[in-house]
């Protein structure tokens, strides 16, 4: 795997992460 494949999958995990952060937020407003 290259560095470049590595930081993609790095990005796509942030951005769910960043979504499930957003859902859990709204959740508990």
């Amino acid at each position: 795997m290259s560095l470049i494949d590595l930081l993609i999958k790095v990005a796509q995990l942030i951005v769910v992460l960043l979504q499930l952060l957003d859902a859990i937020m709204k959740y508990f407003q």
